[in-house]
């Protein structure tokens, strides 16, 4: 059953599925018990598939083991980004006020109809 039809309780109607509306149409407790047993099964299929799929990544896995002395970086850093926060010059309301000095750079990016001006500024706040 897919699960627009467990949901909606009728089949979808869309181009590639069109069905009739006068299918089998339920009103009242049955209507609801249906629906509670739907569910049931579109859960259980769920969770068949989802651990069919944890099974094959268990397989994968492999133990973490960590002894003292070990580095763990989580993030690579490129030195050329990291700016000195003596450089910085921060504001009694914690703000920077950045302004631009020169124009190092100018070009142009040219797409297939368009083309984008493209600039590449020194700012004051930084080196």
């Amino acid at each position: 059953m897919a699960p627009y039809e467990a949901f909606y309780g009728r089949k979808c109607r869309n181009l590639a599925c069109w069905s009739d509306i006068s299918d089998s149409l339920v009103l009242g407790p049955d209507l609801i018990h249906d629906t509670v047993e739907q569910v049931k099964v579109i859960q259980a299929t769920m969770k068949v598939a989802q651990d069919r799929q944890k099974s094959y990544e268990d397989l994968r896995r492999k133990p973490i083991s960590y002894a003292v002395g070990d580095k763990l970086r989580r993030y690579h850093i490129d030195p050329s980004h990291v700016i000195p926060i003596e450089s910085v010059a921060i504001e009694p309301n914690l703000t920077v006020e950045e302004r631009p000095v020169q124009i190092l750079d100018r070009q142009n990016r040219a797409l297939r109809r368009k083309v984008i001006p493209m600039v590449k500024v020194l700012w004051k706040s930084q080196k």
